[in-house]
């Protein structure tokens, strides 16, 4: 490969040997890396303290531009070190990482320089234009509490100032045990949560488990959006999916 972008050895683990080999012809952008980029530090525990939009618009500028903390995969880092990986589901994420990508494409391939700068600057149109449509989509929602299956949705949620309670898994891999499903469906109690989302990767059984008996509803949110169809719109199709997702089960 002459060009590979990904996020970073934090979220893409798997691909940090291969990338050791690619050997002096290929070219890495690493999304977490680049100059503009807004970070937020990870999130502890699956179940967090209440907190105000404000809060939340702190902490991403106070990590706006900072470079990606985590060098070494296996590295243990300290809580307060830690930056969520999950950048991409920050729209103005996403126009940093096109206009990089734009610009690294147009150096390896001059002959369609013009056509790569020109769609980065459309998609930044489209994207500008998206973030008004949701924040007006969200509005209504935003002051309603829920729960996600596992915390990939943070960047999102701090970017249209949403109120997550917390999680049903830490890690995706590994079963909440019976203590911490009774202690979730107790903070959906207290904290009045609508909605328990799935995602369509891991099934919705531990879903409809945790909303017994709670009078939260069950929906289905997608980070990923293996669904949907490749093409220019996919990024916009993701995001808007999210949040016709969140606003008909908390909306109802």
């Amino acid at each position: 490969a002459q060009l590979v972008v990904w996020v970073g050895p934090q979220l893409e683990t798997f691909l940090v040997k291969p990338l050791e080999v690619l050997g002096r012809d290929g070219r890495v952008i690493t999304a977490a890396d680049l100059p503009g980029i807004h970070h937020l530090p990870a999130r502890e525990g699956g179940l967090w303290a209440e907190h105000s939009h404000e809060d939340e618009h702190a902490a991403e500028v106070a990590h706006e531009g900072e470079p990606h903390r985590v060098s070494d995969p296996n590295s243990a880092l300290e809580p307060s070190t830690a930056l969520d990986p999950h950048l991409m589901l920050n729209p103005e994420n996403a126009k940093v990482i096109a206009h990089a990508v734009a610009a690294a494409l147009a150096e390896l391939d001059p002959a369609g320089a013009a056509i790569y700068l020109a769609n980065d600057a459309a998609l930044s149109t489209r994207l500008e234009a998206l973030t008004v449509a949701l924040r007006t989509q969200l509005a209504p929602v935003r002051a309603l509490p829920y729960v996600v299956f596992h915390d990939a949705y943070q960047h999102f949620e701090a970017h249209f100032g949403l109120q997550p309670v917390g999680t049903i898994v830490v890690r995706p891999e590994q079963e909440p045990g019976a203590r911490r499903l009774t202690q979730l469906r107790e903070a959906i109690r207290e904290r009045g949560a609508r909605c328990v989302f799935a995602e369509p990767q891991f099934g919705s059984r531990l879903v409809q488990v945790v909303v017994e008996g709670t009078g939260a509803r069950a929906g289905t949110l997608d980070p990923l959006g293996a669904a949907l169809p490749a093409g220019p719109g996919q990024y916009e199709a993701l995001l808007q999916g999210l949040a016709d997702s969140l606003t008909a089960c908390l909306g109802r």
